[in-house]
């Protein structure tokens, strides 16, 4: 399905990045059922490493298609102090949005809240 919407609101500039771009988002689905405590790179691709997609995360965070929360290994006041920069879950912001992206039988039995949906 790919980011569309979001990228005709936002307008990218290059092929090359909407292609990395559109990578990170397209797993966003995907990582958000993983039982993993943060994004796998390696679901991009192979040997991929965040220093490569940095600025198209950055991206998704800053034009709000994208929720960026870092792992903390203390949750006290002054979270940043205890950030894990490499360790972070991205969530989609919007649940309708998110659930537009899944089969209709799969997103009408989450929005009832079946707890054995399986994505």
């Amino acid at each position: 399905m790919g980011c569309v919407c979001v990228v005709n609101r936002l307008k990218i500039s290059s092929v090359s990045v909407f292609s990395q771009f559109n990578e990170i988002y397209d797993a966003l689905p995907g990582q958000l059922g993983n039982e993993n405590k943060r994004f796998v790179m390696n679901a991009l691709k192979e040997d991929a490493r965040y220093e490569s997609f940095a600025n198209d995360f950055a991206w998704l965070t800053q034009s709000d298609a994208a929720l960026k929360t870092m792992r903390v290994t203390d949750p006290r006041p002054m979270l940043e102090r205890t950030e894990q920069r490499n360790r972070f879950k991205l969530y989609q912001p919007d649940v309708g949005m998110l659930m537009s992206r899944y089969r209709s039988t799969v997103a009408l039995a989450a929005l009832a809240g079946q707890a054995d949906v399986n994505f």
